[in-house]
């Protein structure tokens, strides 16, 4: 039998494997998200690349170009809410994955249900847990929990600004510069690769502005310089607030979880998050997490061992 410490180690342990297996995730979501972006960017290039005459883009092609980018923009929108809201859900069941591999590395033997529907440990390690559009198991928790926690989420936004409004906000500076550029490059006489590489960077590469294009974007103080990144920061934020809200709704009915242990995340963390390495929280007392965008910080449970 574990004593409390070693328990507490290994419910540590356990989820600490799981928040890689998050992390992991994320990163995959971060592919799709900017192949959205590029792919919008390619879809513009190839509408300028037809209109380019004689090594320039003629003024009767402004306003056709204009649209063109206002039609992409308006599509792109919705593409990356739906893909930012999919990756938030799997980072629900993630946060819930994580705290049933914890508790499973505390002691648990395999095949036994952790008091979550139809959610148990697997003699190969994985999760096994309810899926809609294979089983219809009428004591499972597991998809309820998951639409409880997203309606919580997205009901409740940060800062109370609504998911909408914030893919708008990380989208409308690069299609108000490259709206902008675009009328500046027929004025200019630009050629239309030299175009489509200023709207390339506004939209997925930043690295390609140059000169007095790059001087000129300025999209406002704690606003990145491309789409993509804007887009990174609030979908790495909103899924670790995800995550833990997983981890939040796991324990809720549970009277064996006391508590939980804040977890600093991330290679350099900010002095704050550093501070609150190892702090204790009540259950029903959560904590406020993420902290910050792109905060990388997550909780483990406190079990109660008399339970």
């Amino acid at each position: 039998m574990a004593t409390p410490a070693e328990r507490a180690e290994l419910i540590k342990k356990g989820t600490a494997k799981s928040r890689r297996d998050f992390l992991a995730y994320s990163a995959e979501q971060e592919k799709a998200i900017y192949n959205l972006l590029q792919q919008s960017a390619d879809n513009i290039a190839k509408r300028i690349a037809k209109a380019e005459t004689m090594g320039k883009i003629p003024a009767a092609r402004l306003k056709p170009l204009l649209d063109t980018i206002q039609a992409e923009m308006a599509a792109l929108r919705p593409a990356i809410k739906g893909q930012i809201v999919r990756g938030m859900s799997n980072s629900v069941n993630l946060g819930m994955e994580s705290a049933v591999k914890g508790m499973a590395g505390a002691g648990l033997k395999g095949g036994i249900k952790i008091e979550i529907g139809s959610a148990f440990i697997g003699k190969d390690g994985k999760v096994r847990k309810y899926d809609a559009k294979e089983e219809a198991f009428k004591d499972s928790k597991w998809g309820k929990i998951n639409k409880n926690a997203m309606a919580a989420l997205l009901k409740n936004p940060s800062a109370g600004i609504t998911l909408s409004d914030r893919v708008w906000d990380l989208t409308w500076a690069a299609e108000k510069a490259m709206r902008a550029q675009l009328q500046m490059a027929v004025l200019q006489g630009d050629s239309a690769a030299r175009l489509s590489r200023d709207i390339r960077g506004f939209l997925s590469q930043p690295l390609t502005l140059r000169g007095k294009v790059k001087a000129a974007y300025q999209p406002g103080t704690g606003v990145y310089k491309s789409a993509y990144q804007n887009a990174m920061r609030f979908a790495r934020t909103e899924y670790n607030r995800a995550f833990n809200e997983g981890e939040f709704r796991y324990a809720a009915d549970k009277d064996w979880v006391m508590g939980y242990v804040w977890r600093t995340g991330g290679a350099n963390p900010c002095e704050d998050c550093a501070a609150l390495d190892g702090t204790e929280y009540e259950k029903g007392n959560e904590p406020t997490i993420p902290l910050h965008p792109n905060c990388e910080c997550w909780l483990e449970l406190v079990t109660d061992e008399s339970k």
